[in-house]
């Protein structure tokens, strides 16, 4: 069975303070140049130069030749044609040119500090570039002034871990020991989990911080200034089950109480001492009637025995058991379920409507204003199943922009879901992301658009610039990296602006498909299914409803053709057809009452299980 490698670890990084071990005692340098001396000392032995060493803005210029061939053991060639001096020694080759101040290692550019010069038909370049290229250290001694070479050696990886053996979800807390011997500077590392190149990170916490049960290889590597890596070392942690909640009592303060009269519950439960309880799940039916309800009632208005049951979730994410306990409502009534619900409001609290009265029946409001506006939405939600990797929806589009996916993996050759933001044109733009929400993936698909929607609304509006050049490519989502499970969901919805066209992507992918290579060019498109998807200008809507009868009224969201309100319009970008997104998925409704008097609003929705 494939395990998720997730649990939460603190780093305490020594990489670039202590830990360094200085130079043996009597280790002698063999290479050494001097400042403006036109002799070096190579390997013990004193050898004349034609050109000596030379600070020149600030940087220490070699020369080129000289130091290749006698510290470095490379070949130097030149192009008498191109000014250009190419160097080799096993696989890396380096090509310089005259007076610009950018090299080429192995086909990358590299910007250098000066550009190279000549002196005396003899080619002076700067010492760090030749060092770090080549994987050689520098040593300055400003007293003689002189610079000394010496072939790196490797870093030395060390860690120590807080505990061997863990509880799922507890902290473990990792201190790096690493150094290197010469003392040369520490600048990447990289973590592995069972020794497997998929599973490594440079943060180990990316990849390890919720695992399940299992003993697991925890490996680090370093790699100095001089561009030399450490060998790989390990340790073993051994990861024991996370035991859930246990509600050990559950009980009504009064377990006889009157309609509409305040309730209080007592519990106690049982979980791991260092783990918090992060939710509680209420629920509550009536043994005789068909009233239920889900959170914790603050009272009940209709008579007769009612079940209250209560479910915990730790912070591994384990639900407890449900515990049950039992309370009877009497005939007398204190309050009715509008006046208590309304003089003491909770917005979003469930109206349980134990009288059953039938809000349809009212009338509706026809004293409204209404317009529509806002971004472009792209809707990715067809095929809802994915069968297999594909692209699920792309656009091209600019200006105000929405994206909102959803979708459910049905195939276990898919791996991830992912977003891409592509600049196809031939100058750089400027995308923004004011709210980025995803949620999942999960089995829970009723749960996960409620909290998708949820989180949307309470998120703050942010502002990530992210400038593409063209061609580029950037990933604006891609689910976690423990993979896609079958039949589960993922939800998510992005607010951005581009000040220019750009390509925005929703796929499916395997296991080996890399979202900034051309794998995306290869997958097929997938045919829709039942579900919207397209592209839907003017996406959000802005009513102001005027309440002067005094009587109850309604407004009807989300049903076609009814007062003011319509399926958005708009295409399909894969196939060009015009579509229309039945249930107006992803729209954003604004909606203002005025009233003279007091008014509470209920929002009463529709579509059964939906």
């Amino acid at each position: 069975m494939k395990k998720r490698l997730l649990f939460t670890v603190v780093i305490g990084s020594l990489l670039q303070l202590g830990m360094i071990q200085p130079v043996g005692a009597g280790q002698e340098i063999q290479n050494k140049l001097f400042i403006e001396q036109h002799e070096a000392i190579i390997a013990g032995e004193t050898i004349p130069l034609e050109v000596p060493p030379r600070v020149w803005q600030g940087t220490t210029m070699l020369p080129l030749r000289f130091v290749a061939e006698n510290i470095l053991e490379a070949t130097v060639g030149w192009a008498q044609t191109t000014q250009t001096i190419t160097i080799i020694k096993d696989d890396t080759i380096v090509q310089l040119t005259l007076n610009s101040p950018k090299a080429s290692v192995n086909g990358k550019t590299v910007n250098l500090a000066v550009a190279p010069f000549t002196e005396q038909d003899r080619t002076l370049v700067p010492v760090r570039f030749l060092a770090e290229t080549f994987g050689y250290e520098v040593h300055y001694d400003s007293g003689e002034k002189s610079i000394s070479l010496r072939q790196a050696k490797p870093p030395v990886a060390q860690f120590r871990l807080s505990a061997e053996t863990i509880v799922a979800g507890q902290k473990l807390w990792a201190e790096d020991l690493s150094y290197d011997p010469y003392g040369y500077p520490l600048v990447e590392r990289r973590w592995q989990i069972n020794r497997d190149p998929k599973l490594r990170t440079n943060d180990l916490a990316s990849i390890f911080s919720s695992p399940e049960p299992g003993e697991y290889i925890v490996g680090l590597q370093v790699k100095n200034k001089a561009g030399r890596w450490s060998e790989w070392t390990e340790q073993i942690v051994k990861v024991k089950p996370n035991e859930p909640p246990l509600v050990v009592e559950l009980r009504p303060v009064k377990p006889v109480v009157d309609q509409g009269e305040k309730l209080d519950f007592i519990y106690r439960a049982q979980n791991e001492i260092w783990e918090d309880i992060v939710e509680e799940r209420w629920t509550y039916r009536h043994l005789h009637r068909d009233i239920r309800g889900s959170g914790k009632p603050r009272a009940l208005f209709a008579p007769g025995d009612y079940e209250v049951t209560l479910e915990l979730k730790d912070a591994y994410g384990n639900w407890s058991k449900p515990a049950i306990t039992q309370i009877t409502v009497t005939d007398t009534v204190r309050h009715s379920e509008l006046e208590y619900k309304f003089r003491q409001p909770v917005p979003g609290e469930v109206i349980d409507n134990p009288s059953q009265f039938n809000y349809n029946h009212l009338v509706s409001e026809d004293n409204y204003t209404f317009r529509t506006g806002g971004p472009i939405l792209l809707l990715s939600n067809s095929p809802e199943t994915v069968p297999a990797p594909g692209i699920l929806y792309r656009d091209k589009l600019s200006g105000s922009i929405r994206v909102m996916f959803h979708h459910i993996n049905n195939s276990p050759a898919v791996h991830r879901l992912v977003v891409i933001a592509e600049n196809q044109g031939n100058e750089a733009i400027t995308l923004t992301q004011t709210k980025t929400v995803t949620q999942g993936p999960t089995t829970d698909v009723m749960h996960l658009g409620q909290l998708s929607a949820l989180e949307y609304l309470q998120a703050p509006q942010q502002e990530k610039n992210i400038v593409l050049e063209p061609g580029e490519k950037h990933l604006l989502y891609q689910s976690p990296t423990t993979g896609w499970k079958l039949n589960h969901a993922i939800t998510g919805v992005f607010d951005l602006t581009s000040s220019g066209p750009v390509s925005i992507t929703v796929a499916a992918t395997g296991l080996n498909d890399r979202w900034n290579g051309d794998t995306l060019s290869h997958l097929p498109l997938l045919p829709r299914d039942i579900h919207p998807r397209g592209t839907f200008p003017n996406a959000d809507r802005w009513v102001e409803v005027f309440l002067n009868s005094g009587k109850p009224r309604k407004i009807e969201v989300g049903k076609h053709q009814q007062g003011f309100e319509t399926w958005l319009s708009g295409y399909d970008a894969l196939t060009g057809a015009p579509v229309s997104n039945v249930g107006n998925y992803g729209s954003i409704y604004y909606l203002t009452f005025v009233a003279e008097d007091r008014t509470g609003i209920l929002l009463n929705p529709r579509g059964l299980n939906f």
